[in-house]
């Protein structure tokens, strides 16, 4: 089974932040703690603050707002500094193994050394490590998919699809 595939960075960067959406959910709420804390207790019957404590207030805000525009700059960069994020990539599915060629690399993985097969709402993850994935729309695998499934199920790699 032959896969062509082509990363765009709209779709890198929805990708990753699709996967750093719980760190990225934990950082906004802890951000609005520590907004919310001193304002309350500023305004509030709770006056511990001789002053409003803008030092924490500002650290929230932070946390909320230059997070996510901080990730995006380093996730642009780094699309834009690694040539082969995106070269059109040519997956080759087989019983024994996956190859993978791009315009500047190739590779060839046995099935044994897959980590893990994660399926996402648009993408399939396959994990060739604990961090480290190569990602495929699910919408270039076209009338192949159930193939593909059924292939990674047959060489008892961990998987999660979806039903």
């Amino acid at each position: 089974m032959i896969v062509e595939f082509k990363l765009e960075l709209k779709d890198y960067l929805k990708l990753n932040y699709s996967t750093a959406r719980f760190n990225m959910f934990v950082l906004f709420w802890i951000g609005c703690m520590l907004i919310l804390r001193p304002v309350l207790f500023y305004f509030g019957k709770y006056n511990g603050y001789t002053e409003f404590p803008y030092d924490i207030f500002f650290i929230g805000l932070l946390m909320i707002f230059f997070m996510p525009v901080s990730l995006w700059f380093i996730l642009t960069k780094a699309y834009k500094s690694k040539n082969a994020l995106h070269e059109k990539i040519v997956y080759v599915f087989s019983a024994e193994n996956i190859k993978v060629k791009g315009e500047t690399f190739s590779s060839d993985t046995e099935w044994i050394n897959i980590y893990k097969v994660i399926e996402y709402k648009k993408w399939i993850l396959i994990y060739t490590g604990k961090y480290s994935y190569s990602p495929i729309l699910i919408e270039n695998f076209g009338n192949n998919l159930d193939e593909f499934k059924n292939l990674v199920k047959t060489k008892n790699v961990k998987t999660k699809f979806k039903k």
